[in-house]
């Protein structure tokens, strides 16, 4: 979906200053992988596994980080146009007013990100905002900072693969023995997790039974 968006466009896009900012570590780091291309100058360099000073420097053209490091790139400046990626904006956006690990360094995050979508702006680059429920005030908040850029919307339609997963969001004993009764007369490999003392009694009911076979 979104990551196969990204990578259509980093495969069409010149060699140019690129920023990718993430709300969380893990997700950010393995996406950073993820759309990274076969060449140098096409990875995108995780902040905390290069110097800093590679990228304000341009040795390399694309990093990722999380919100919460965005006053490490407060004095990076290009002629060349810049591109500014927010994944999970609207989270990452709310992170950034509220979020705990931006408590000594929140004014200098706030300030950086708003230097950087206006260096995005004045240099013809742009940002991309990634998320799956991108609502129209945040995209008008962020174009404010870019009062010059084209505000282009990406309809997602790619299918994602059908994955043998069923997912239970109801809390009652009832439900959970008709979803795994169902289970019992499939070839599915089912793993039952429930922090409901109704859910597993239901399940241990089943068992006993011999309904569902297992532990």
């Amino acid at each position: 979906g979104k990551s196969t968006a990204l990578k259509d466009w980093l495969a069409k896009t010149p060699s140019t200053p690129k920023i990718f900012i993430y709300n969380r570590i893990a997700l950010g780091y393995s996406q950073a992988i993820s759309l990274s291309g076969s060449t140098p100058q096409e990875k995108i360099h995780w902040i905390d596994d290069i110097q800093v000073s590679d990228f304000l420097q341009g040795r390399v053209q694309r990093i990722g980080l999380c919100y919460d490091s965005l006053h490490k790139l407060a004095s990076f400046t290009t002629t060349t146009p810049l591109h500014l990626v927010l994944d999970e904006c609207e989270s990452g956006l709310i992170h950034l007013l509220i979020g705990e690990t931006h408590r000594l360094n929140r004014s200098e995050n706030l300030a950086a990100l708003c230097k950087l979508l206006a260096l995005a702006d004045t240099t013809k680059g742009g940002c991309i905002l990634s998320d799956a429920t991108l609502r129209k005030n945040t995209i008008k908040y962020i174009a404010q900072f870019l009062p010059n850029s084209p505000i282009k919307c990406l309809v997602n339609t790619t299918k994602p693969k059908q994955r043998d997963v069923l997912l239970v969001g109801k809390n009652k004993g009832s439900y959970i023995q008709t979803v795994i009764g169902e289970l019992a007369k499939s070839d599915f490999k089912a793993m039952v997790a429930s922090d409901s003392r109704d859910n597993l009694q239901a399940l241990e009911e089943l068992v006993r039974l011999g309904i569902v076979t297992g532990k």
